[in-house]
């Protein structure tokens, strides 16, 4: 066998060793053969071609104590093209436990952005920067014309080298199948098409409108000339309704004349069961927890951070400042790394001087606290912060092992090393280290990076932090699952707070501004809501009752005044509007039903609102009611009782009904708002129907009394209906009119106002699906909180998403070769494996939300595993014996792979007797882009659960699934389906109002149909305002939609039951009647009657055009109703008929 001569060589057989000892260097970028063969090749040129002289420029020589010579320096020319390509096959290496290329760290200072192939050959050859370079060597790039340059065989790192593979699609895009990811944005939207369907529908309505106008019009000069006789009514059809009716009023009739009666006795009553249940606040339990308030227990959101908080420990408590500059400017500055730049003014060195300050100051801060013998002890934030890199041999915690993000992390935290350097220096070092946050110069105390995006705020490019304006102080602390463990950390935030709120007030300089948040301070700002909203009540609840004294009554003369004011009414009715919260509250605190200080304060302005309604309707209709003068008083009253009782127990069931409907809210603050506004409007009615009936007899019968004692004789001689029109208002008398209300309802006025809610239906039909979904994080704070602030700043300053954590749930043995190949992402790992698609899920981040590839325990636990030997164990037993020894290893300059400080967190695991793990659950973490709006949360929340539903069939192991996770998911889970909430919960109040209108209005169809539709105009209405008024749909603003429901029934039902069985004559007459009469009081809910101004509750302010559109509509109706039971009509002079 004939054999080929041996090729010489440049190098002796010791430099072969050392050379290939130096290959180990590479070992970040084995992850990818084809980078560190053609750095290898490259290397062995270099070492030993025997060719050399024709590349090799120039040296240095230097020598030793035993006179061996050696180089210290080398001259190396090379083609730019080869240069190049080496480069580009090794760019795009991943560093797994960063996120990010191996390239971020191994470029030196200019990191991975501003590295080039020239720079990336300067750093790996010069000892000045890479402690693993032998001696300097320096790369002169030459075009390919040139002769004498290194050349010599490069691949791809999509192509493999001979007996080799190619390098992995997380590694090396070029190796990535073509996948595109789609936008999911129109999946919350109410339809697939939502602007085509509303365009469609809006269009169908309007023309809907128009041929009934026309149907209108042609009815009315037609039909109306063919008819000219009105026969009776036919009103065997109305039977059962009448039956319906008349046993309503029988009811109200009794119960009024009984509660009038017997009314100390009620009223005594009352208290006592008042009493009862109000005695149960003394149990009730007030959630302030955030979590608690947003998330259901049994939501999926709160399901997967129970699980995640269980195996891996709730994420870590944030501690933030952010500082901003003020009249600042920017400045030039000559970089060796950058050139000429502009810095920003967050690089001032007078205002980092004083931020440094600052962020010393607070990592003073301590609390007094006592040690496990109840003796004081002083802590300090070393005792309660979150140290990433302290193992169980670290020895006793120091301040260096806390986890503070902040600029003067790049100087060790040493703000005089930071003062007495050249502040040339202290810029060269920070624009460095923000290039390569990863490079070991650049770690701070902690032994984790300085990350650009959070210690460095408001830079107006992406990767790109040099015109900052504001940098950040971050101070992370543990967090516990069991709240008894946080007493210190909590003392420690209330110092923090506390510190911060003195520190800018009284030290802050004029050039700077700062705003703060500590994990503690939304709890705190609701529990501070609780006291501030007490003054309001007490003041609302003031102003009502003055107005409710003042309007009921008819005040002349200001000698009458003590006659003619309501004070008991005005005292009764705030009382049982009182006395209903607190028998809600009671009652559901005796159920075990926890509610919100939210609840507790919103609750009393919203029975306020609605529950005054009822009141202004007894009064009135008792006061305007012609008066039985053969009747005693609590006969006349019992008699006021079955005229309203029926419209009462109409709109107040529609109220109910409505609100337990908002109870189907998965959001826990919102179902128990609904659930305590059901029993609460529930009891005022029961209340209204009882007591306040009592009241108005005992008012009534003080009134007569008082009329004797002062000789006016009043009694029952006088007319009472000609006595009240004698002293109303002149706004009510202009509504209560015939002429006014005839002016009203003709028919050019009926036809002007159905064109012109026609228009504007459509118009909100087809804007309504532009609603924005999502909640504005600054809304939910008051004006004056710091949090408020804080919000607003880390929107303009942070540059750095939120981590998402992509958690495995169930048993898998992730040893197991095939398992393994599902989710590693280095060569040999399957192309859709998890690694792999949370990658390419990075590349597309402007869909995907995603904004760096995921960190992977997996590969790093393999290239972990390859620098030890195996101890005659195969791969399989070796992983499963030393897993715990890779997850306490803190990475260093020797070993980059050990595992504690980015993945010791993320795994739990058992070990049995013989030392072998198993892993109970594992996570990988990536982070999401910037995320500001309502949108942004939104969009990341859903695009992480969809690549999740990937992740998990990629990995097809039965009973396993994964899941992503972050600390907002819980509190934007809800908008994924809040249109459909929507709907459904619209749909189920507007079925409950049709249904009861039907029956309480004596089971006639058209009035509760045409009350359906009036309060479906009205909803559509507001929606559109929602959009015009910029207010976004949410779980809130679902509940107000619901509960306009139940208000916009209010208005209609109390009209459209006054119009059905007014007893006049024809429907101009009756429309008139319902106008004058009940339209005052539905509407005003309570005018001033004491002819000046005319106040209207604000609850109510966007439901009054409802009123106009019942009034018009119902007419017709009613019409249509006689239409079909009569065939002819009357037409006389003085009447018009409306078809």
């Amino acid at each position: 066998m004939q054999t080929k001569d041996p090729v010489p060589l440049c190098c002796d057989i010791d430099q072969i060793i050392s050379m290939a000892e130096g290959f180990d260097n590479t070992a970040p970028f084995k992850r990818c053969p084809t980078c560190v063969n053609n750095i290898i090749s490259a290397y062995c040129q270099f070492s030993c071609s025997p060719n050399q002289s024709d590349f090799v420029t120039d040296y240095k020589k230097e020598s030793v104590f035993f006179g061996q010579d050696y180089a210290s320096s080398v001259s190396v020319n090379i083609y730019k093209t080869y240069m190049y390509k080496i480069y580009e096959s090794c760019q795009d290496v991943s560093l797994p436990s960063t996120g990010g290329s191996v390239l971020g760290s191994a470029c030196g200072n200019y990191g991975a952005t501003w590295c080039t192939p020239e720079r990336w050959f300067e750093y790996m050859n010069d000892p000045d920067q890479n402690p693993f370079a032998p001696f300097l060597v320096t790369y002169n790039s030459v075009s390919d014309n040139v002769s004498g340059a290194m050349n010599f065989t490069i691949f791809n790192c999509n192509e493999s080298w001979p007996t080799s593979s190619a390098c992995s699609c997380v590694d090396c895009p070029h190796s990535c199948s073509a996948y595109h990811y789609d936008s999911l944005d129109d999946i919350h939207l109410i339809f697939g098409h939502a602007t085509i369907a509303s365009l469609i529908l809006s269009s169908f309505v309007f023309l809907l409108g128009v041929f009934s106008a026309i149907a209108v019009v042609m009815i009315k000069f037609v039909w109306t000339k063919k008819h000219n006789n009105r026969q009776n009514v036919n009103k065997c059809s109305r039977n059962i309704g009448n039956k319906v009716h008349t046993a309503l009023e029988d009811m109200f009739r009794s119960l009024g004349k009984t509660m009038a009666e017997e009314r100390i006795k009620v009223l005594i009553m009352c208290l006592l069961v008042v009493i009862c249940l109000s005695s149960g606040i003394v149990l009730i339990k007030v959630t302030t927890n955030p979590i608690e308030i947003w998330a259901a227990p049994n939501s999926q959101s709160r399901q997967e951070k129970d699980f995640f908080d269980k195996y891996f420990g709730p994420f870590y408590r944030t501690n933030q400042v952010f500082i901003k500059s003020v009249g600042i400017n920017p400045f030039n500055f000559s970089s060796t790394y950058g050139g000429n730049m502009t810095m920003g003014p967050a690089f001032n060195m007078t205002f980092l001087t004083a931020v440094f300050d600052l962020q010393k100051r607070i990592e003073n801060i301590s609390i007094e606290t006592t040690d496990e013998y109840g003796l004081p002890i002083t802590k300090g934030l070393q005792s309660v912060c979150y140290s990433p890199m302290r193992t169980v041999f670290s020895g006793e915690r120091s301040i260096s092992q806390c986890a503070v993000i902040s600029v003067l992390g790049l100087f060790d935290n040493n703000i005089t090393k930071f003062n007495d350097a050249d502040y040339s220096k202290n810029l060269e070092k920070m624009i460095s280290c923000l290039q390569a946050p990863y490079s070991i110069n650049c770690l701070a105390p902690y032994g984790g990076p300085v990350i650009p995006g959070v210690a460095m705020g408001g830079a107006s490019k992406e990767n790109n932090y040099l015109d900052a304006v504001g940098v950040t102080l971050t101070f992370l602390a543990e967090n516990k699952i069991d709240q008894n463990e946080l007493a210190d950390t909590l003392a420690w935030e209330k110092q923090f707070i506390e510190f911060l709120m003195t520190w800018n007030e009284e030290e802050r300089p004029e050039f700077m501004d700062i705003a703060f948040s500590a994990e503690r301070s939304i709890q705190d700002e609701i529990d501070k809501l609780s006291t501030s909203t007490f003054a309001t009540v007490v003041i609302s609840y003031s102003i009502m009752f003055l107005y409710i004294t003042i309007s009921l009554g008819r005040v002349t003369k200001l000698s009458e005044i003590l006659l003619e004011t309501k004070i008991l009414l005005g005292v009764g009715g705030i009382m049982i509007v009182l006395a209903s919260v607190m028998s809600a509250v009671g009652i559901c605190a005796y159920a075990g039903i926890s509610t919100t200080l939210i609840t507790l304060e919103v609750i009393p302005f919203l029975i306020l609102a609605v529950g005054v309604d009822n009141v202004f309707i007894i009064v009135q209709a008792h006061q305007r009611r012609e008066l039985n003068k053969q009747m005693t008083l609590e006969e006349n009253i019992g008699e006021t009782m079955a005229k309203v009782g029926p419209s009462m127990l109409l709109t107040s069931s529609s109220e109910i009904f409505c609100f337990a409907t908002a109870t189907l809210s998965t959001m826990p603050a919102v179902h128990t708002f609904a659930l305590y506004a059901t029993v609460a409007i529930l009891f005022d009615f029961l209340l209204q129907i009882t007591a306040f009936v009592a009241f108005l007899a005992l008012d009534q019968a003080r009134y007569e009394v008082t009329n004797v004692f002062v000789d006016r004789k009043l009694s029952r001689v006088e007319d009472e209906t000609t006595m009240y029109n004698k002293n109303m208002s002149e706004t009510e008398k202009k509504l209560s009119g015939i002429n006014s209300a005839a002016w009203e309802i003709r028919f050019p006025v009926r036809c002007t106002t159905l064109v012109i809610f026609t228009i504007t239906l459509c118009s909100s039909i087809l804007i309504i699906p532009s609603i924005e979904v999502g909640l504005d994080q600054e809304l939910s704070m008051p004006e004056d909180s710091h949090v408020l602030k804080y919000l607003q700043y880390m929107k303009d300053l942070l540059r750095t998403g939120p981590p998402v954590y992509w958690v495995t749930k169930g048993p898998i043995d992730y040893f197991d070769p095939d398992i393994r190949s599902r989710a590693c992402g280095g060569v040999g790992c399957n192309e859709d494996s998890i690694s792999t698609q949370i990658y390419v899920a990075s590349t597309q981040s402007n869909i995907t939300y995603i904004a760096a590839q995921a960190n992977s325990w997996l590969d790093d636990f393999k290239d972990w595993s390859d620098t030890e030997k195996m101890e005659n164990l195969t791969r399989y037993q070796y992983y499963k014996k030393y897993l715990p020894h890779f997850l306490n290893d803190n990475p260093d300059p020797t070993c980059a792979k050990g595992g504690h400080a980015s993945y010791a967190g993320g795994i739990t695991y058992t070990s049995d007797d013989d030392g072998e793990t198993k892993i109970l659950s594992s996570n990988v973490m990536a982070y999401h882009t910037v995320t500001k709006t309502s949108k942004d949360f939104i969009g990341s929340l859903k695009y992480a659960r969809q690549i999740a539903k990937n992740l998990t069939k990629a990995l097809n192991v039965s009973g396993v699934e994964i899941f992503p996770y972050s600390v907002f998911y819980v509190y934007y889970e809800q908008y994924l389906t809040i249109w459909r909430d929507t709907l459904t919960s619209l749909s189920y109040s507007l079925t409950l109002v049709l249904a009861i209108t039907f029956i309480i209005n004596g089971f006639n169809i058209f009035s509760a149909i045409m009350i359906t539709l009036t309060v479906v105009m009205i909803v559509i209405h507001l929606m559109g305002m929602m959009w015009l008024w910029d207010i976004t749909l949410n779980a809130i603003s679902l509940v107000n939609l619901v509960m306009s429901v139940g208000i916009a029934v209010e208005f209609c039902g109390h009209i459209v039951h006054s119009f059905d069985y007014s007893q006049k004559g024809s429907a101009l007459e009756r429309a008139t009647d319902s106008l004058a009469n009940m339209g005052i009081s539905a509407s005003s809910d309570g005018e001033v009657i004491n002819g000046r101004d005319r106040v209207l509750n604000e609850d109510h302010h966007g439901y009054n055009n409802g009123i106009t559109m019942v009034g018009g509509n119902q007419l017709q109706v009613e019409i249509n109703n006689e239409l079909q039971m009569s065939n002819v009509h009357k037409d006389t002079e003085n009447e018009e008929v409306i078809p």
